[in-house]
């Protein structure tokens, strides 16, 4: 590339000269001005492909590192499987046991399931008072009341519908007949229009009457079941979970205590032997303390009265020398203090001599 690159300068080069020449000896030269132009379109080129030329070689540079960097992590790679493959075959198999390994036991599953059975099943007072989807409603009046769909002589008549309790004690299937109504003539005879009528308004008003009377009113239906306004939730309530055993976990967990093997009643009871020995210390210390005060009490009581004695004994002593004294004429004895014997102050003669 350097030897294409210098032999295009090269023409470059000679052509600006035979130029240059053929101006300076005032004849321009049209032929070598052209050969200038195609010597600088070949150098353009050269550059060109020397610009080209140096991308694909920082390219190849850059592949190249990549390459060894691949190579490196592939090399890594079969080295750590070859690793991994040594440590599988190495590792011992595992012996299972011939017995039953099953973690749980068929009575704690059973009981978890009867602790957990409240939070999976509504109360059975919640879902008494609902009535089934495919139930069919009752016929409601004019005045907004519910009731019985009556057809003389058919099957079904005089019966309160939901499956209630017919009016005079009938059963499903018969036709009702009013108190006041005489028997038919004839079994099996249909009655007549009017008798029909009055028949059906009579069972009307007898379904009215036994929907109104069998119907509670709101404040008694919550008296009685108390659940009927209940909303179930599959899960148990914040504070159950507070007073359940998941909270005590936790609070174990805080305090970084392991809950596997523990024991609240040794627990307990290594609290209550710690504070009676703190107890026992406490009170032995005391009675140290107490006993250690009264033995400095009784020394500085037997301290005092010694001192006490010693004065007393010296009081005595003085006052019997000085009883001997004044009683003998003797000198005091060498107990007595001294500086007892009294002297009499004597004027000197140079100072007779002064008052002259």
């Amino acid at each position: 590339m350097d030897k294409q690159l210098d032999i295009r300068f090269d023409r470059v080069e000679k052509a600006l000269g035979t130029l240059v020449d053929s101006i300076a000896k005032y004849n321009p030269s049209t032929h070598s001005a052209h050969d200038f132009v195609a010597a600088d379109a070949e150098l353009g080129k050269g550059l060109e492909e020397l610009q080209t030329h140096q991308s694909n070689y920082r390219r190849l540079q850059e592949l190249r590192a990549a390459s060894a960097s691949l190579d490196a992590q592939i090399k890594d790679t079969l080295r750590l499987l070859a690793n991994t493959r040594k440590e599988l075959v190495n590792a011992p198999a595992t012996v299972f046991p011939e017995g039953s390994h099953y973690a749980i036991n068929y009575d704690e599953l059973l009981s978890y399931a009867r602790m957990i059975s409240p939070t999976t099943i509504p109360p059975v007072g919640a879902i008494n008072g609902l009535p089934a989807h495919g139930e069919p409603q009752g016929n409601l009046d004019a005045g907004g009341t519910e009731t019985a769909a009556t057809t003389p002589g058919g099957p079904g008549a005089a019966t309160p519908v939901g499956g209630g309790a017919t009016p005079n004690g009938l059963q499903n299937g018969a036709t009702s007949q009013p108190p006041s109504q005489p028997p038919a003539d004839q079994p099996g005879s249909a009655p007549p229009a009017s008798q029909a009528q009055h028949s059906q308004q009579t069972v009307a008003s007898f379904g009215t009457s036994v929907t109104t009377s069998t119907t509670l009113p709101e404040h008694l239906s919550a008296h009685l079941n108390p659940h009927a306004q209940t909303e179930f939730a599959p899960w148990p309530g914040e504070d159950k979970v507070r007073q359940g055993s998941l909270a005590a976990l936790a609070f174990l967990a805080e305090r970084g205590i392991d809950p596997e093997g523990y024991d609240p009643e040794e627990e307990a009871e290594q609290a209550r032997r710690r504070k009676a020995e703190e107890e026992e210390e406490r009170s032995r210390r005391a009675d140290e303390e107490d006993r250690e005060r009264r033995i400095r009490h009784e020394e500085q009581l037997r301290q005092r009265a010694a001192a006490q004695a010693a004065r007393e004994r010296e009081a005595a002593e003085e006052a019997e020398a000085w009883r001997r004294s004044s009683v003998g004429g003797a000198p005091p004895s060498a107990s007595s203090p001294v500086g007892g014997e009294k002297r009499q102050f004597q004027f000197m003669g140079d100072l007779d001599d002064d008052d002259d």
